[in-house]
């Protein structure tokens, strides 16, 4: 009965007709390479073939078959079918749905990448530019407030960088880079640029080093910077 729902001829009209009949022409060839090989006494895995219904409709059987061998009768194979085309259908439609997603993943990491670079650049322009004005003649204030600049500009440039490290580490990309430094150091270089805006807001930024911290270790000061 499940048969003839879902091919559409009633068992008087599926006895004896040829099987190939209704078999989707691509797969044949492949069935009957399988039929030859079950009659063979060859174990054939679970399979999958293209079958051709009576309004002409396609559907996916996935076959499990089986060699049946009766005295005086000749052999013969038994198969148990089972309508896959709304599972492959639905996992097709999973794959593309994923092939999707990771594509627009790859563009989003791409542009954030690119958009770094492209805003990295201009930085460094400041940056260099800063540094030769602090090595000029310059009354205190200005310095002072220049340094703050270069400080700000130092802080603006590692976040471009944290953008940067972000889409590595969404590629598996990511790298630590251990290099001596100083623990007390790296906490007030990275405090400094958020002192003036506290400041501003009537708040004093504060830190303190427990004394258990070595004073000098080996390790990624901008990783520990990141987390900070």
């Amino acid at each position: 009965h499940a048969a003839e729902r879902m091919t559409g001829y009633t068992v008087a009209e599926a006895v004896g007709r040829p099987l190939s009949e209704l078999v989707a022409p691509i797969h044949r060839l492949k069935l009957a390479d399988i039929v030859k090989r079950t009659l063979a006494g060859e174990e054939v895995a679970r399979f999958e073939v293209d079958m051709v219904a009576r309004d002409r409709h396609v559907f996916t059987l996935e076959l499990a078959p089986r060699l049946t061998v009766a005295p005086g009768e000749p052999p013969s194979i038994q198969a148990i079918g089972r309508d896959v085309s709304d599972r492959n259908r639905i996992a097709r439609e999973l794959q593309s749905a994923k092939e999707a997603a990771e594509a627009a993943n790859r563009a989003k990491s791409e542009f954030v990448a690119n958009m770094s670079h492209e805003v990295r650049t201009p930085m460094n322009g400041i940056i260099g530019m800063t540094e030769l004005l602090l090595e000029s003649e310059l009354p205190d204030e200005q310095r002072q407030y220049l340094t703050m600049v270069k400080s700000s500009a130092d802080a603006l440039l590692r976040v471009i960088n944290d953008v940067l490290d972000f889409s590595k580490m969404e590629a598996g990309k990511l790298e630590l880079d251990p290099v001596p430094f100083n623990v007390a150091d790296m906490v007030a270089d990275a405090l400094q640029p958020l002192a003036v805006p506290a400041h501003q807001k009537g708040l004093e930024l504060s830190y303190r080093v427990a004394n258990e911290v070595p004073e000098a270790v080996v390790g990624d000061p901008e990783r520990l910077r990141q987390i900070i």
